[in-house]
């Protein structure tokens, strides 16, 4: 059943690559209008030519998560093209540095953007939900939450 969403408008942050880029094609393939938020300047320009050589209306956002001014720019900006109806708030960084060894700045990095950052986004883009009565925040998370691994 493709174009189940069309005319819905997807904001999706970390939607460059991995596992936000395979959710933007995802909703993509259903007719979805998709705005693309990621700090990744390359990457992101990169992904919205691919989705838009297929048929599929893309925007890009160069977006910090962290920067509430920039959050709320891109949030408006995305909202003039149409009401955003879901965010898939997917940005997050890990660090592969040893769990004895990692300082409490890469710590509160990781932090802040993962948990911060999510908050941030969420925040920005429910005040506009809210008043409308509809909308859907996907918030994504690690395995680790649940399932530890060595380091």
């Amino acid at each position: 059943m493709p174009n189940r969403l069309e005319r819905k408008h997807v904001f999706v942050t970390g939607g460059a690559r991995g596992i936000g880029r395979t959710i933007a094609d995802a909703f993509g393939r259903e007719s979805a209008i998709l705005s693309l938020a990621d700090c990744h300047a390359q990457n992101l320009d990169l992904a919205v030519r691919e989705l838009r050589a297929a048929g599929i209306a893309a925007h890009a956002q160069v977006l910090d998560v962290m920067d509430c001014d920039a959050v709320s720019a891109a949030v408006d900006e995305a909202e003039r093209r149409a009401p955003i109806d879901v965010l898939v708030n997917n940005a997050g960084i890990a660090h592969e540095t040893a769990f004895l060894d990692i300082s409490m700045e890469e710590w509160r990095r990781v932090l802040d953007v993962n948990l911060t950052g999510m908050f941030v986004v969420a925040q920005a883009v429910a005040r506009r939900m809210v008043p409308r009565r509809r909308g859907a925040i996907v918030n994504m998370a690690s395995k680790n939450a649940i399932d530890g691994e060595a380091g």
